[in-house]
């Protein structure tokens, strides 16, 4: 949201304020489906302004004031916070994400450094 809105004096934000704005959503279904779930019977009142998979399009959405977008937290870490801030959603939605690759299947050396670097921090964080 813009700093400057009424929601971003608030330490978080609810399905039932949210359902009164224009909204931006993701277009995977899955994603999709999980906030209806947390949105709940307010999902049926939402005005879904566009979908997006892509949250800097949202952001410049959001920064001209068209709507709300939902979004992961450091999805736009490098965002002008005095353009866009964020609230968390209450209740609190988290979502969780998987890494998988093909076991014995040639990496390249990106490839092979990146999963390197997952499991060496994985592991410090445990």
């Amino acid at each position: 949201m813009r700093p400057d809105d009424p929601l971003a004096e608030k330490e978080a934000v609810t399905p039932k304020e949210l359902s009164k704005h224009p909204v931006c959503l993701v277009k995977r279904t899955l994603v999709k489906n999980e906030l209806a779930s947390w949105f709940r019977d307010y999902f049926k009142k939402l005005h879904i302004q566009f979908t997006s998979n892509m949250s800097t399009n949202a952001a410049i959405m959001v920064k001209n004031g068209l709507t709300y977008a939902l979004v992961l937290e450091g999805s736009l870490p490098y965002w002008n916070t005095e353009q866009i801030c964020y609230r968390p959603l209450s209740p609190e939605l988290t979502a969780t994400s998987v890494l998988a690759w093909k076991r014995h299947q040639p990496q390249s050396l990106a490839a092979t450094k990146f999963i390197e670097h997952i499991r060496q921090y994985l592991s410090d964080n445990q």
